[in-house]
């Protein structure tokens, strides 16, 4: 499983070293534009298309086992010497031995995919030369004094505050549609109009229960009030629209801030990160209890009412979903859900440790792997603060990522470009085990990539079940959701 998205132990420190400067030998992409290959994978295609190789009355097992044998020499793989000899165990084994083999294959096309992607990137930077730039210098700064501030605030130096760790987040990145004056200012007015939205209807504003109601129909609905503090004495009412989804970009894709909770307040759209973070900081604002949650591809959030009772909701579709229901439509597994990586209730502190590994992903968007000091010490310093000290998907393929950028540099020094060859370097074949080895952990952790179609089907029908999109809309230009008149 190698990303650019998210150690055993015996790994954790060659993983969070800064990787030495490497020779490099000049790397041309071919007329396609690849730069690695991996032929081993077609003399095995080439090889499984021979019918000939295969006995005439051969048995399943026996193709099964010829296929898997074939297999298991790719990349040093070797099988068990000795299979059982029991009948009905002996086709269980041929089964596992040829689903480990299959995995494998997907596993070295994801990694070889990988290699020519961050390959593309480095030589579209200039290789070393941009990170020898006053740009880049000038740039990183940024997110070095960001991960301090939200390292004070997960040490104690600080006091937690969603609405700073956000901010600190998103303008590291730079360019946020908000000033922080005009982020403090939405905000704060969104409380109050919440608050007056509440007293009008007879609400107990101290109430947990009510307070998340309030929040819910801010979001979600459009929602009138007779006066609203902030505004002249001589306004009568002030209507606040509700926020909708943004599915232009959704992933971004094409702009990174379609992420950002800023640009939700700035235009009142967004999406399943920018939206559930919104819910966050209006319940922060208002002292409502409230916890993050994840699913693959995806976040809500989850809050207690009176009765103890936990509820989800879902901010992109203003419905509440049972754990049940992201199970059986994401495809989480009883591993993921015991181990905690998705479906658990994230704190306030957990929340601003998600932030950090989110401030290392944006530096990766922005920066690249660069010598990967910056990614190596944010995911140390977040994922301390997750059950086990392990259960954060994103981290782990953070930590993949900067394996895959350690191999590209080792194959580059020592001139390989087929990954068949990697048995050649030893340091290579130990990073590329490296890599196995989270992909493991990511497998125990529960941890399966969900299909982008899927959750774009997901997407469509959560929307065909809420509010349409105007299609017509403008989400990207700054607008004003409240309207004041006499």
């Amino acid at each position: 499983m190698y990303h650019i998205f998210v150690l055993i132990p015996c790994i954790l420190c060659a993983q969070t070293k800064t990787p030495e400067t490497p020779t490099f030998k000049k790397f041309t992409p071919a007329d396609n534009g690849v730069y690695y290959i991996n032929s081993s994978q077609e003399d095995t295609q080439q090889s499984g298309n021979q019918q000939s190789s295969i006995p005439v009355g051969a048995h399943a097992n026996d193709i099964i086992a010829q296929q898997n044998a074939m297999a298991m020499q790719q990349m040093g793989y070797r099988p068990p010497v000795v299979p059982p000899s029991d009948p009905t165990l002996l086709a269980e084994f041929m089964r596992n031995q040829y689903n480990e083999y299959l995995q494998q294959t997907q596993e070295a096309n994801e990694l070889l995919n990988e290699l020519n992607e961050l390959r593309s990137d480095e030589l579209s930077r200039g290789n070393s030369n941009y990170y020898a730039s006053d740009k880049f210098k000038n740039e990183s700064a940024s997110y070095w004094k960001a991960k301090e501030l939200l390292g004070n605030m997960l040490s104690g130096k600080a006091p937690i505050s969603l609405k700073d760790a956000f901010y600190i987040l998103e303008n590291a990145y730079g360019n946020t549609h908000l000033s922080y004056a005009e982020y403090n200012s939405i905000l704060k007015k969104s409380a109050q109009f919440i608050q007056q939205w509440l007293k009008e209807r007879g609400h107990n504003t101290t109430d947990n229960t009510a307070l998340h109601f309030g929040i819910q129909s801010f979001m979600g609905d459009t929602l009138t009030i007779s006066k609203l503090i902030q505004e002249p004495s001589g306004v009568s009412k002030t209507i606040h629209l509700p926020f909708t989804y943004d599915y232009i970009d959704f992933r971004a894709e094409e702009d990174f801030r379609n992420y950002f909770v800023t640009k939700t307040l700035a235009t009142g759209t967004g999406q399943c990160n920018s939206l559930p973070t919104m819910y966050l900081l209006l319940a922060e604002q208002l002292g409502a209890q409230v916890y993050l949650s994840y699913a693959p591809l995806h976040s809500f959030v989850k809050f207690l009412d009176n009765e103890g009772n936990i509820h989800n909701y879902e901010p992109t579709s203003h419905f509440e979903l049972s754990d049940q229901w992201y199970a059986q439509h994401l495809k989480i597994r009883q591993e993921a859900y015991k181990s905690r990586v998705y479906l658990d209730t994230l704190d306030k502190k957990q929340i601003v440790a998600a932030a950090m590994m989110d401030l290392a992903y944006g530096y990766l968007r922005k920066h690249g792997v660069a010598d990967g000091a910056f990614i190596a010490e944010c995911v140390e310093g977040a994922i301390q603060y997750f059950p086990g000290k392990v259960a954060n998907v994103q981290g782990w393929l953070l930590r993949s990522t900067l394996l895959t950028a350690k191999l590209d540099r080792i194959l580059q020094r020592d001139g390989i470009r087929d990954l068949k060859d990697i048995d050649k370097s030893p340091e290579a074949k130990e990073v590329y085990n490296q890599l196995r080895s989270i992909d493991q952990l990511l497998d125990e952790l529960g941890y399966d990539e969900l299909p982008t179609d899927m959750y774009e089907q997901l997407m469509q029908e959560q929307n065909s079940k809420g509010r349409l999109q105007n299609e017509n809309m403008d989400t990207k230009t700054k607008r004003d959701l409240f309207t004041s008149y006499k």
